[in-house]
C-alpha cells in the first residue's frame, strides 16, 4: 500500500543555506549545504531507526549507497557484508537500468536496500520489484518538489532537501573530470 514518504520515518527538511560557504574540494570551488560535521549528526539521528538484523540481507546500491551502508556500520556496527547490486535513472526518466540485478534467489526474501538518494522513485520501485514484500529501503538524502515523486512507506530517509543537483555522500556532482572527488565527500555540496 501507498502512502507518504514520512510516514515510518521523520525526515528533517534542511533548506539550501542563504548564503552558502564557498568550500573547494580537489580542484572544484562548490557550495557547502550541509557540511560533513550535519551530515553526520542527521545520520546518527537516523541510524537508530535502522536494524540490520531484521533483514535477511542488505543489498546496497553501488557508488552512493556504498557512502551510507559504511556509515551507518560503523555507528551500528554492522559487520556483515552486503550484497551489492547497481541500478542507475535512465536520463529524464522514471525506471530503473540494471547493471548488477539483485540476485533472483533473494526475490522472496525481506531485504534492506540501501542507496544514496531518492529522486523520482524509479529505481527504488524497480529494486521492489525484485525483492520480498516486506523489503524497505533507506536512502540518506530526498528532494522536495519532485513531480511524480513514488510515495512509499518503505522508504526511510536521513535528510530532506530543496531540489537542487547535489554532490557528495557518495553522490558525483556531474562536472566533468570529477572523477569520485564528491562520492568520497561526506557533506553535500552544489555546483557553484
Amino acid at each position: 500500500m501507498l502512502g507518504e514518504l514520512v510516514s515510518r520515518y521523520k525526515t528533517p527538511f534542511v533548506p539550501f543555506p542563504e548564503n552558502p560557504k564557498t568550500i573547494k574540494i580537489g580542484q572544484f570551488e562548490v557550495f557547502e549545504y550541509i557540511s560533513p560535521e550535519m551530515m553526520l549528526k542527521y545520520i546518527r539521528q537516523f541510524a537508530y531507526k535502522v536494524d540490520f538484523n531484521e533483514f535477511n540481507h542488505v543489498a546496497v546500491n553501488l557508488n552512493g549507497g556504498l557512502f551510507l551502508f559504511n556509515e551507518l556500520t560503523k555507528i551500528k556496527g554492522y559487520d556483515k557484508p552486503p550484497i551489492l547490486i547497481e541500478y542507475h535513472r535512465p536520463q529524464n526518466g522514471f525506471g530503473s537500468i540494471e547493471t548488477i540485478p539483485v540476485p533472483k534467489e533473494l526475490s522472496d526474501k525481506k531485504i534492506l536496500i540501501v542507496d544514496d538518494i531518492f529522486d523520482s522513485g524509479g529505481v527504488l520501485k524497480g529494486i521492489f520489484a525484485k525483492v520480498g514484500q516486506d523489503s524497505r529501503a533507506i536512502v540518506a538524502v530526498t528532494k522536495n518538489g519532485i513531480e511524480g515523486q513514488l510515495k512509499d512507506p518503505r522508504i526511510g530517509v536521513a535528510v530532506k532537501i530543496n531540489n537542487v543537483w547535489i554532490g557528495g555522500y557518495g553522490m558525483d556532482l556531474g562536472v566533468k573530470g570529477e572523477g569520485q572527488v564528491f562520492r568520497e565527500h561526506p557533506g553535500i555540496v552544489v555546483k557553484k
